[in-house]
């Protein structure tokens, strides 16, 4: 039977996501790819579905042509998994400069993060949407 992810995997975990929020933040779509697998599958909110490393660092690039990322604030839910694969549920605020109305600001979503031979976690799947505006939100 597979152990549980430990503690110290929940600090890499952390860690991770620490590093993709500042690549979104500082534009650096390379960043993002490196904190992916080569066979990450994306499923990103009303687009067709991103496969692979260099396809997820093209996406962020043409994303980040058009915008800048000024806020992301993700709120984790929990970590959980098995020994060398776990997920990461959270929730999100997002703010991008200049202001667009099809840019969720909130949102939640799932991240599934592999561990690799390296011991360093990287993502090979993810989804995200948005979330209904804090005024009709009863629960987060």
């Amino acid at each position: 039977m597979s152990k549980p992810i430990t503690d110290v995997d929940k600090q890499q975990m952390k860690e991770w996501l620490d590093a993709w929020v500042k690549g979104e933040l500082s534009g650096d779509a390379a960043t993002l790819g490196a904190l992916c697998t080569e066979d990450v599958i994306f499923l990103p909110p009303d687009a067709e579905i991103v496969r692979g490393k260099a396809a997820v660092q093209e996406f962020y690039e043409t994303l980040f042509k058009a915008h800048k990322v000024t806020t992301l604030v993700p709120g984790v839910v929990g970590n959980f998994g098995v020994e060398g694969l776990a997920y990461n549920v959270n929730h999100f605020t997002l703010a991008v400069e200049p202001p667009n109305a099809s840019f969720m600001p909130r949102g939640k979503a799932i991240l599934v993060l592999e561990k690799g031979s390296d011991g360093s976690w990287k993502c090979c799947a993810a989804c995200w949407n948005s979330s209904p505006s804090k005024t009709t939100t009863t629960q987060q």
